[in-house]
């Protein structure tokens, strides 16, 4: 007989069966693991207590649990915990194109269940809350996630009535990295992508400026900035080309200057 215990479980750093239980489980639950030996300690046991090819059984309650911190402070706002892995090593950059698959829910109310592709940082253009997409930040292709979101990184103290969500509400996501398509760098476009990226950026940044959102315009056109900082490819600088992107250069700092201005 195993001794009763109370104590905080770091997932990946315990028996397969727990890793693969606990994650299933919901605050306030109460379960019984049932651990075959190959989600337990195997053929070789955990002497002395556990003996070789033993199927174990634990009677677990979640008091709480903590996913990992997605939060840009680091203030547990949001918080992310694996359910499948993903593969690969790549998580979405910013202006990554990513498309997922989300059931959220408040309190034990399914709000919203559907799949959406959007551009990483433009997230709210498609009804994304925040915290969601920090979160997304930290995914890999494949991966199956459960996020709790605190209010202030979902509808905030205003909630969102289309989906009855009050104010103060926090949330919590099932969520799926469908499909990635990572944004080319700066060094890998030619001259004439870094143009028209960059009039896009303009373009964007126009229109949240227009809506207030003077952080994610200003985010856009330091865009531009990036595309166009190295002077361009060599072997590719006729007059013309350069005199538009010197003018495109002129727009962008009168945008920004724009921004400023209270």
């Amino acid at each position: 007989m195993i001794t009763p215990c109370s104590r905080d479980i770091p997932l990946g750093q315990v028996i397969k069966g727990w890793d693969e239980g606990i994650a299933t489980m919901k605050r306030g639950e109460k379960a019984i693991l049932t651990c075959t030996p190959e989600y337990a300690y195997g053929a070789s046991g955990s002497p002395p207590k556990i003996p070789p090819n033993s199927t174990l059984q634990f009677e677990v309650e979640m008091f709480d649990f903590y996913g990992e911190d997605c939060s840009e402070n680091g203030d547990g706002g949001v918080r992310k915990t694996v359910i499948n892995e993903g593969s690969g090593y790549a998580c979405p950059r910013e202006e990554a194109t990513v498309t997922i698959s989300y059931t959220a829910r408040h309190l034990d109310r399914v709000i919203e269940e559907r799949d959406v592709k959007f551009v990483m940082g433009d997230g709210s253009e498609s009804g994304i809350v925040p915290g969601l997409e920090l979160a997304l930040y930290k995914m890999k292709m494949g991966e199956e996630a459960r996020v709790s979101v605190k209010y202030p990184y979902g509808y905030g103290n205003s909630g969102n009535a289309h989906l009855a969500v009050p104010g103060g509400a926090d949330l919590e996501y099932t969520v799926t990295l469908k499909d990635l398509d990572q944004p080319k760098y700066s060094y890998e476009l030619s001259k004439a992508e870094k143009l028209e990226y960059s009039a896009k950026a303009k373009e964007e940044g126009t229109l949240y400026f227009k809506k207030g959102n003077y952080e994610r315009a200003l985010k856009k056109y330091g865009l531009i900035a990036d595309y166009l900082g190295d002077g361009g490819n060599e072997g590719d600088s006729d007059d013309e080309e350069m005199e538009e992107d010197e003018e495109t250069k002129k727009e962008k700092s009168t945008d920004c200057d724009s921004a400023l201005i209270p």
